[in-house]
């Protein structure tokens, strides 16, 4: 904390930089409407009583922080916690401290129960603009606000139209017409007035229209698929799969899924579970009795593995470029990473790991005497039906394949570069928006793994994640499925088991090219049930 608090002064008093750079840090920028933000850059700027504040915040899975500064009090206000979740947030209990160093009142929220059909008047989808909405739903006596590609929160009556988040910091205003209608809300933060305005949504339904908005300036490239019950409501697709050749897209275009095949890995490896050739808390030096690292052997779990929590670390980075097209089979990967120890202790932190799925690709193996490949096509692919979804090398040629295109000067290049050797258990394999809708049929109806399995690996719990499945939600509204994404690539599967809901997307550009479609179908279906 005092290194922060050090380097808001320093930052502050001129110390890095100089006054004619620090003034245009810190002043907010413009949109090109004229509109001014609160953003400058990197970091958030709020007036209060003609002070600038200066502020931002961070936070992964376990960890939230905040850093709030007032440079004409030389006040500096460090919020760090290795909890997420906890109410007042860090940018609240920032303001609440600087507040009362000041002299100023804060604001003690209470909240106020207000009956299921009053609750009733505020639900439904809130549009701040083209790319942003809250929906808002109900579930029993709770109120919840969720916005494109975030996470859920309960937020609570302050009074019959103001409501406050339980774990974030900021109010929502609900807004009526002369009939007493809900018509919009406001969201305001800790510091000023109202600064941003959503309208309520008439018709909610679920509808294409976002995605071809995106895809009439280049900004989705990609197909989308939306079905329920098994009956496809919704599907299309949008731009070029090959650009230098003119190639359009279909609904039969190979997409590149990065790490959605983490699904398929976790069916896998369930599937030896349940046949008991597998047991989740045998220690993975069982399976894998000459991997070098004997701490990573005997502590980490296939469980761990499956769950994120083992400390087995990432495979991306300075070696995974040196070696990217040496890396051909799951055994190299060992190869190049099974000296290193663990990043922390098994069990202790929910910490993303591509590594750890790569092991259960070997751990799937050793114990089938398969490839991997040859395995999940086999035992996964062909049981659904999924008869254009593989991990073919990229060497080889799949003419229905789209090239990825990524982010580059002047406008969208191939991301030719970056692409490995082949795709792994950890993702980089292929398939179309039909063969994931495929997927999930038959993994909902227990083709693939029993449903008690199924129903464990995608229980809700704080991490958000199962076994090798995203998941989100809760009651009826409950989702799970996974996202991939990485340069030219990204995709996005969510499946409402509930109320018989599949959403798919899949586009060869940069995230979240697709995933804010997938997002924006998602908030729909919320709030439309």
């Amino acid at each position: 904390m005092d290194d922060l608090a050090l380097w808001a002064e320093a930052l502050s008093g001129g110390k890095l930089l100089k006054r004619e750079s620090l003034e245009r840090m810190t002043t907010p920028s413009k949109l090109s409407s004229g509109q001014s933000t609160k953003g400058g850059y990197g970091i958030q700027i709020f007036e209060e009583d003609g002070k600038r504040i200066l502020a931002h915040g961070g936070g992964i899975p376990g960890f939230n922080t905040y850093l709030l500064s007032i440079p004409s009090e030389r006040l500096q206000v460090v919020v760090l916690s290795n909890v997420a979740g906890h109410s007042p947030g860090p940018g609240g209990l920032g303001y609440r401290v600087a507040m009362k160093a000041l002299g100023k009142p804060v604001e003690d929220r209470k909240a106020m129960n207000l009956d299921p059909a009053t609750l009733d008047e505020y639900t439904g989808l809130y549009r701040f603009d083209e790319t942003r909405s809250q929906s808002v739903f109900r579930e029993g006596t709770k109120l919840f606000a969720q916005g494109t590609g975030g996470d859920r929160h309960e937020i609570l009556a302050a009074s019959r139209d103001d409501f406050f988040y339980r774990d974030l910091d900021p109010r929502i205003h609900f807004r009526r017409d002369a009939k007493g209608k809900v018509t919009g809300m406001d969201l305001q933060y800790s510091f000023g007035p109202a600064d941003e305005t959503g309208m309520k949504v008439d018709d909610p339904g679920l509808n294409l229209s976002f995605a071809d908005a995106l895809a009439s300036e280049d900004q989705l490239s990609g197909a989308v698929l939306v079905a329920r019950n098994g009956k496809v409501l919704l599907q299309k697709a949008w731009g070029l799969a090959d650009r230098e050749k003119g190639t359009s897209i279909t609904l039969d275009t190979q997409f590149r899924v990065g790490s959605m095949n983490k699904m398929f890995t976790s069916v896998a490896t369930l599937q030896l579970v349940e046949a008991g050739k597998l047991s989740l808390d045998d220690p993975i030096g069982k399976y894998l009795p000459d991997y070098p690292n004997k701490d990573v052997a005997t502590k980490v779990t296939v469980r761990h593995l499956l769950t994120h929590t083992g400390g087995t670390g990432d495979i991306f980075g300075p070696q995974f470029v040196k070696n990217r097209l040496a890396l051909k089979e799951h055994g190299d990967y060992l190869k190049l990473y099974g000296s290193r120890g663990l990043t922390h202790e098994p069990g202790a932190q929910f910490e993303y790991s591509n590594y750890g799925f790569v092991l259960l690709g070997a751990i799937i193996e050793k114990v089938t005497g398969m490839s991997y490949y040859d395995y999940v096509r086999s035992r996964v692919f062909q049981p659904a039906g999924m008869t254009s979804t593989d991990s073919l090398p990229e060497a080889e040629s799949v003419p229905n394949r789209a090239a990825g295109y990524m982010r580059g000067e002047g406008g969208w290049v191939p991301n030719t570069d970056t692409l490995p050797w082949r795709g792994t258990s950890a993702g980089g394999g292929y398939s179309t928006v039909g063969d994931l809708l495929r997927f999930v049929q038959a993994l909902e109806s227990g083709k693939l793994i029993s449903k008690a399995m199924l129903a464990e690996a995608t229980r809700q719990n704080p991490r958000r994640y199962g076994y090798g499945f995203q998941v989100f939600g809760e009651g009826r509204s409950r989702s799970y499925g996974h996202s991939g994404g990485a340069p030219g690539i990204n995709g996005d599967l969510r499946v409402f088991p509930e109320l018989g809901y599949v959403v798919v997307g899949l586009a060869n550009l940069d995230p979240p090219s697709v995933s804010r479609v997938v997002d924006s179908l998602a908030l729909r279906i919320q709030v439309t049930q």
